[in-house]
Formats: structure tokens, sequence, C-alpha cells
């Protein structure tokens, strides 16, 4: 036996904050890396900050794709490998900074800010087909904190960019809050699940719903009486009924998804 394997290490005051955590390891779709968020110390700041880095499946050592000065996280891969989209708080002329999408290339480890979003955005995925980057931000200004003011939650919306355009589309209407979303397999429309309540205890009282690419009026599809998460479309998007109605067979073609209560 290996003495080394025994060796243990006392836990003194301060340790948990020199240490090095990964999160939101994301697969690439060809098989071959896989990138991370490593949360690591930084000098001079008082929370651990978030660098994008990368390693082969293979086994190779780990690498990193981004060096600050901003904190990193959500890194999401483009379908054809080629890219990772991910969110940054990067250091501006404003007091507040807000997260903003950013996109790196893998052939140069080129960088760059996609669009600007006044509130930021967050939960960050591509289109199966790779054409849009989808995104949540919350709609309309923010309260003044000087002096504080007690207002209602912005509702939060759904977005969708191009990657070669810095103009994004919002795809749900106003007076709406998003929590939670999903691509068709066939990049046509996202499955939804959403509120027409902003406040954080709406969440239990949301509906599933679905919304075409190109934007507009959200067609809700349940009525449900409790919380639902997790929605999953089926590998096809569409699956074909046949019944029969005055003695004709009928094809009938209804959207399948999956949600857990």
């Amino acid at each position: 036996m290996n003495p080394k394997q025994n060796t243990r290490i006392p836990v003194t005051p301060g340790m948990m904050e020199t240490l090095r955590l990964p999160a939101d390891a994301q697969l690439s779709p060809d098989g071959r890396q896989v990138a991370y968020v490593l949360m690591e110390p930084v000098a001079d700041l008082p929370k651990r900050q978030g660098r994008i880095w990368i390693v082969d499946t293979n086994g190779d050592e780990p690498r990193p794709l981004t060096r600050g000065p901003g904190n990193d996280a959500c890194p999401r891969w483009s379908p054809d490998s080629q890219y990772i989209a991910f969110i940054s708080k990067r250091k501006t002329e404003e007091k507040k900074v807000k997260a903003q999408l950013y996109l790196l290339s893998l052939k140069d480890s080129e960088v760059r800010q996609v669009c600007v979003m006044p509130n930021g955005v967050s939960d960050l995925e591509w289109s199966p087909d790779g054409q849009r980057i989808a995104f949540l931000s919350r709609d309309g200004e923010e309260p003044k904190r000087d002096p504080l003011i007690i207002a209602p939650n912005l509702h939060q919306r759904l977005w969708a960019i191009r990657p070669d355009y810095d103009i994004p589309e919002p795809l749900t209407p106003g007076g709406l809050t998003v929590w939670e979303y999903a691509w068709s397999p066939d990049s046509t429309q996202l499955a939804l699940y959403y509120s027409t309540g902003s406040d954080d205890t709406d969440w239990y009282r949301g509906q599933i719903g679905i919304v075409p690419v190109s934007g507009g009026d959200v067609r809700q599809l349940t009525n449900l009486t409790r919380q639902a998460s997790a929605i999953t479309w089926s590998p096809i998007a569409r699956a074909w009924h046949l019944s029969p109605v005055n003695g004709a067979i009928h094809v009938k073609e209804e959207v399948m998804y999956s949600f857990f209560l």
C-alpha cells in the first residue's frame, strides 16, 4: 500500500476559499471534448470567478478558454462543435455589471460579444440547426435603488438571436414570464413553461405552451393545477395518430413532449 494514500490534510480556516471548483460540464456534440466552468479564487476579488475550460475526452490535460477579466458561466456548444456560447459579467463603466452573451470560436479562440441586453441574459440554448441562440432576459426598466423602491419582479421574456447578428428578437409577448423552455428537434418552435405573473411564487401556477421560432402568441397546451419542469421533446417532435371518424381513417398530428410534475 502506498503510504501517501493515507495522508490527511488538516482543514484550516479559509481553506475552502482556496479550492478550485468545476461546474456545469457540457459534452460537445461530436463527443470529443467537454467544456466546463472552473470557479477559482482571483486576487483582490472577494468571490471566486468563473472561467471556461475545456478538456479532451481522450484524457489530455484541461486548458482554459477564457482568462477574464469577467465572471464566465453557462458554456453551450454549437451543434457543429465549432463554437461555444457563454455568459460573462465583464467590467464596464457602469457600476452594476450585467451578464451578456458571448461567442467563442474553437478555430482561433476569438471571443466576441454577440449583443447587449439592458437587463442581462441567462439560460442559453442553441437551436438544433445551429441558426439561433435562445436566452431569457428581464423585460422593462429596473426600479431605482436610491431611494429603494419595492415593486413586482420584471417579467422574464424569451429571446433569440442569430450568431452572426447583433440584434436579438423577442419570441414571447410582454406580460408573460418564461421559467424554462426547450427547442423542438426541427428548430421551428419552442415549448415553454410560463406564467402570467412575475413573482417567484407564480412558478407554481405556470402552464405549458408553444411559440413559433418567428415569435408571436403562446399557444397554451395544458391546464395545470401544479408546477411542472424539465420540458423535453420527443426525438421526432411530432407524432401521428390514426383515428376512425364516420367509417374513414383520419390522420391526427399531435406535438409530443414530456415534463415532470
